[in-house]
């Protein structure tokens, strides 16, 4: 038991490490467009303090990492590949990430699973935990303004950058903190919730 629990400890500690390895290589973002987006949704969701904002080329997915001091990253091919509007509701949804706290709460499921590393039913709640604060900031970003249909098209268009980047994935083999990839059944799920459709066919 020891032996895992040291083994699952590390692990936990390379991901605090490829974070911090993430933070170092970004691009800070200077967009007034893009920052004054931010601003609107951090007012929106009450956040007082605003998170840096930059892009990075080992992510794939809009990506909240950190634990003291939380960075927003960006993809690159997000420059060309959205909408201002579509920008603005990815910024939401990440910043609805940190109104929750979600990047502790996501470090003491790690712990948690460290800990517990044996026991199927953590990492089923674990897993199960992880889709509810998907849905959550969906809610949050709905909540906000974002017309359901324009927020899944959204997800859409940055789930398409990110499959046809080479990149694809490459964030959870460098950050366990991180928050935000899904796998396209994640995903699929998501969309369907937001356009009030069941997420899977009934037997």
């Amino acid at each position: 038991y020891l032996c895992g629990v040291a083994l699952m400890l590390l692990r936990l500690v390379f991901g605090l490490w490829g974070g911090r390895r993430l933070r170092r290589r970004v691009h800070l973002i200077d967009d007034p467009s893009v920052l004054a987006a931010m601003q609107r949704q951090a007012t929106a969701l009450g956040l007082k303090l605003l998170p840096v904002l930059a892009y990075c080329e080992r992510v794939t997915v809009p990506t909240v990492v950190g634990v003291l001091k939380p960075m927003i990253l960006l993809p690159l091919t997000l420059t060309s590949g959205l909408s201002p509007e579509q920008m603005e509701s990815v910024l939401a949804h990440e910043l609805a990430h940190l109104r929750r706290y979600d990047h502790l709460v996501n470090l003491l499921q790690r712990v948690i699973e460290s800990l517990l590393f044996f026991h199927p039913a953590v990492w089923w709640v674990s897993h199960r935990i992880r889709d509810e604060r998907e849905h959550c900031c969906d809610d949050l970003v709905v909540a906000c303004g974002a017309m359901p249909l324009d927020y899944a098209k959204s997800l859409l268009v940055v789930a398409e950058l990110s499959r046809a980047s080479p990149l694809r994935r490459s964030v959870e083999a460098v950050s366990l903190l991180a928050t935000g990839n899904q796998k396209p059944s994640n995903l699929r799920q998501r969309i369907a919730r937001l356009l009030g459709e069941s997420a899977t066919p009934s037997l």
